[in-house]
């Protein structure tokens, strides 16, 4: 992850706190794999979560984490009004944390 992500998700952090075990997350696209590798736009690989923030009851996920999420937009993943990349859900979507 790049310093100028964990900024920006800080400051998106300074502005959501979530209630309960609600996770708020970004969707980044990622242009390149580690090694160079062009990853084209529908793939699914091309997609990375970072949580923003967590409520007070998720155990072990925190801003900047890259997690795996899953669900269905609108039932088990809420879009954030006014902002396309940002999503809720419960800490149950999140299945899983991805180390870098």
């Amino acid at each position: 992850m790049t310093d100028e992500l964990m900024a920006e998700l800080k400051k998106l952090a300074k502005r959501y706190h979530p209630r309960k075990d609600l996770v708020f997350f970004k969707e980044v696209t990622i242009d390149k794999s580690a090694g160079g590798v062009v990853i084209p736009e529908i793939s699914i690989e091309g997609k990375a979560w970072y949580v923003i923030s967590a409520g007070p009851d998720v155990d072990d996920l925190k801003t900047g984490d890259r997690i795996m999420v899953i669900g269905t937009l609108r039932q088990d993943l809420m879009p954030l009004p006014g902002a396309k990349d940002l999503l809720v859900a419960r800490q149950q979507n999140c299945l899983m944390k991805i180390e870098e």
